[in-house]
């Protein structure tokens, strides 16, 4: 009987080694053989693999999964990665595209800003409305950009009145025009515009847009109002008038610019700075300016100097007025109570006086007592009982022409009136009478 007996021949078993990437299909070495027990060492491993990064994270590779060991299977190894959030920068932009400024911020989060301000600028005035687009979670590099409310800006426009009526101040929004005030008034002064500078050489244009707090000012010209004439008073520079005249006194004044507008001014008539009343005390009336003062006005001031002035609202003109009291002429006394004489001859020739000789041909009245001498022609022969008031002047009768009975019947009775009742001085002169 043969025997058999097996021979076996001995083989190490080989195993599979296989790496792959952290999705688990992605090949990063084959399929190597090794013999069963080959040492982790002699693993031969790919070079260590790089994992792209994400929107959210990095990522660094750690190593294999499961750990290398010896072999003794078929194994497949998984490469291992730590990772890191990513971050990301959002730039934070003004509403001109210029940069605020930039922050970090991780994958996921909401980025916040402070309130971003915008400085105004001489047509507006910024308030912050939000961003654009509207803020969301960072997913990657974002940008956003500030948005404003705009308000025009509101300027203040002053008027200057250098020293006349005050003009108020007004409030326009740039871009705007300004309304022309109501001109001003300056006593004494014609207004001549609103300029642009202090010293009025510029003129402001009421069509200009206006871009900022503005001041404009007011350029003013001295009135020269001017006394043309002055009627009804002495043509001396005392400008006398009479109480009693009947005649009115009539100024006329002229303002020196043209077209003459002096009339639209006038605001009144002063005498020493009492007002006087129009259409009472005076009237007026337009040709330039003429005022005339009534004569119971001129009356009623005080004999002496006066000032009258003319006023307007924007200049006056002044003028001295001088009174005088009025002069009343001494009347020639005519008797009442003396009863011409009866007895009285018509004289046949005219006496002629030496001096001042009573006439010769006269006889005393019946009714009178005569003197008991007859007067020397240097004194007027007067009643005994009558005394010769001091205080009456001197009383002149001149004798009628030769022929006139009438006028010398009158001249008789003047002359024995004179010597008897009012103590007068009769001075006869030989002349032609002559009726005054």
């Amino acid at each position: 009987t043969t025997t058999y007996n097996p021979v076996f021949e001995e083989s190490v078993n080989k195993y599979t080694v296989k790496f792959v990437d952290y999705d688990g299909t992605t090949v990063l070495k084959e399929e190597t053989a090794y013999d069963y027990g080959t040492p982790a060492g002699d693993i031969t491993k790919p070079e260590n693999p790089v994992r792209k990064p994400d929107d959210e994270y990095t990522y660094t590779f750690k190593g294999w999964t499961p750990e290398i060991t010896e072999v003794k299977k078929h194994a497949v190894y998984t490469a291992v990665y730590s990772s890191d959030k990513q971050s990301y920068t959002v730039t934070w932009l003004n509403d001109d595209e210029s940069k605020i400024d930039e922050t970090v911020v991780e994958f996921g989060e909401i980025p916040a800003h402070a309130v971003p301000t915008k400085e105004a600028d001489e047509q507006y005035t910024y308030t912050f409305a939000g961003w654009t687009p509207e803020i969301s979670s960072v997913t990657g590099v974002a940008s956003y950009t500030a948005t404003y409310d705009k308000t025009v800006n509101e300027y203040t426009v002053s008027f200057e009145a250098n020293g006349g009526s005050l003009v108020d101040s007004c409030v326009v929004k740039y871009g705007d025009t300004v309304t022309k005030p109501v001109n001003p008034t300056k006593t004494g002064n014609a207004f001549e515009g609103w300029f642009k500078d202090k010293e009025c050489s510029q003129v402001f244009d009421f069509t200009e847009a206006i871009t900022g707090d503005t001041t404009v000012y007011a350029k003013w010209t001295p009135n020269d109002y001017r006394l043309i004439s002055l009627t009804g008073v002495s043509a001396d520079d005392a400008h006398e008038w009479t109480k009693g005249s009947k005649t009115e006194v009539v100024a006329t004044v002229k303002l020196s610019t043209e077209p003459d507008i002096s009339f639209e001014h006038f605001a009144g008539v002063e005498i020493d700075g009492t007002t006087q009343k129009r259409d009472v005390d005076y009237t007026v009336r337009k040709s330039s300016t003429i005022v005339t003062l009534k004569t119971a006005t001129l009356n009623s001031l005080s004999a002496g100097e006066h000032t009258v002035s003319v006023l307007f609202d924007n200049g006056r003109v002044d003028y001295n007025l001088t009174i005088k009291d009025e002069v009343i002429a001494t009347p020639i006394p005519t008797p009442t109570s003396t009863p011409a004489p009866t007895s009285t001859p018509v004289p046949t020739s005219t006496p002629v006086p030496t001096s001042t000789p009573a006439p010769t041909s006269t006889p005393a009245p019946t009714s009178t007592p005569a003197p008991t001498s007859t007067p020397t022609p240097t004194s007027t022969p007067k009643p005994a009982s009558t005394p010769k008031p001091t205080e009456v002047p001197v009383t002149t009768y001149y004798a009628p022409k030769t022929g006139d009975t009438d006028s010398f019947k009158w001249w008789a009775v003047m002359a024995v009136s004179s010597m008897l009742g009012f103590g007068g001085i009769f001075v006869a002169r030989k002349r032609r009478y002559a009726k005054r």
